[in-house]
């Protein structure tokens, strides 16, 4: 059974290139995209952390998918990209609901890494 994933891409051309590579890694790896988070067995968000408004607008986001943990037990909430490199260490605080924050680094590796979550010795890859 194929496992779905919803994704949010927001910032700048280039998040839109890691999140087109982020996709095909996690289609590797039996996902597949659907447009309703409700369901998601995977809900990621790649991140922009340098315009203010793609900061808040990636805050609001993470907020809303997070309320589907609620909704769906067992769902992975998974934050990629710039905002996790440049505020990393300040997010596992502010977002309990998140199992993982991936930097602009990590994200190569994004199948392993949402296979086993809790597996990380950390919540935060930089």
């Amino acid at each position: 059974m194929a496992k779905n994933l919803y994704m949010v891409s927001l910032g700048c051309p280039k998040n839109l290139v890691d999140s087109e590579i982020m996709l095909a890694l996690l289609a590797n790896d039996g996902y597949q995209i659907c447009q309703d988070p409700e369901q998601a067995d995977l809900l990621l968000v790649n991140t922009c952390g340098f315009i203010q408004p793609a900061v808040e607008e990636a805050i609001d986001e993470i907020i809303l998918l997070g309320q589907y943990k609620d909704k769906k037990p067992g769902v992975k909430l998974v934050v990629t990209g710039c905002m996790v490199q440049r505020y990393g260490k300040e997010l596992p605080e502010e977002f309990p609901e998140v199992d993982l924050f991936i930097g602009v680094d990590g994200f190569h590796n994004i199948a392993a890494l949402v296979a086993d979550p809790d597996k990380q010795q950390s919540r935060l890859i930089v």
